[in-house]
C-alpha cells in the first residue's frame, strides 16, 4: 500500500448563514467540492464564522472570506474571481505547480 499523498492545500470559506453573497456562492462552492471529491490533495471545507471559533489572525473582515491553507506555508486570502471555473483554475494551477497565482497570493 502506498502512504496518502500530501494535502497541497485546503479552502476554508468562512461565512455567516445570513449574508446574502454566502448563500449565493453556495451552491459554486458546492459544485467546487463535488469537482475535487475523488483528489485526496484538496480539502474543500465550510465553516460558519458565527457559530464556530475563527482564530483572529485570519483576519476575517467580512464574509464569505476564503482562504488558502497550503501545506507548510501561511494562510492566503482567496482574492480572485468567484465562480467555478476561477476557483478550479486557482486549483489547478497549484496542483500543477504553476507559479502563475504565487504572485498574486502575497498578503
Amino acid at each position: 500500500n502506498a502512504p496518502p499523498s500530501p494535502i497541497h492545500f485546503i479552502i476554508d470559506c468562512c461565512l455567516a448563514p445570513w449574508c446574502g453573497h454566502c448563500k449565493s456562492l453556495a451552491p459554486i462552492y458546492d459544485e467546487l467540492a463535488e469537482a475535487f471529491a475523488g483528489n485526496d490533495q484538496v480539502i474543500i471545507a465550510k465553516i460558519d464564522a458565527t457559530a464556530n471559533y475563527v482564530p483572529p489572525e485570519l483576519g476575517i473582515a467580512g464574509f464569505p472570506t476564503l482562504i488558502w491553507f497550503p501545506v507548510g506555508g501561511e494562510p492566503v486570502n482567496y482574492s480572485e474571481g468567484r465562480d467555478l471555473d476561477s476557483f478550479k483554475s486557482f486549483i489547478e494551477a497549484r496542483l500543477s505547480g504553476s507559479t502563475a497565482h504565487a504572485e498574486k497570493d502575497e498578503l
